[in-house]
């Protein structure tokens, strides 16, 4: 349901998993930037922020019942998955966790454009 009308009601579950698998992202990428490792997970890290920038995009296009917003879904799976392959390298907890909402994304926005 959306905030103040039913204006993005078909939109509304893909709306709310953009924003936490863009919350997940800066998370994710703000613990590895403290990591030892942090030189090796300059691929991820970078992946995440564009991710986190996709979903907000995508949540914002869908926000304005925009026509583009199907095609938009369908790229922001495309860089979910994306993330989620490269942070499957590190198998440490925080990142596995961003893993599940990467893919949880992937999966949501696939759904939507496929409507």
């Amino acid at each position: 349901m959306g905030v103040i009308s039913t204006l993005t009601n078909m939109y509304q579950t893909c709306i709310d998993t953009c924003v936490k698998c863009a919350q997940a992202c800066r998370e994710c990428l703000m613990i590895d930037l403290k990591e030892d490792d942090v030189a090796d997970r300059t691929k991820c890290i970078c992946i995440l922020n564009e991710c986190e920038r996709m979903c907000c995009f995508t949540a914002e296009i869908m926000t304005m019942v925009g026509q583009s917003a199907k095609a938009q879904c369908d790229l922001c799976a495309d860089v979910c998955e994306m993330a989620a392959e490269e942070c499957e390298k590190f198998k440490d907890t925080h990142t596995m966790k961003c893993v599940n909402v990467l893919r949880d994304c992937a999966d949501e926005c696939r759904k939507m454009a496929a409507e």
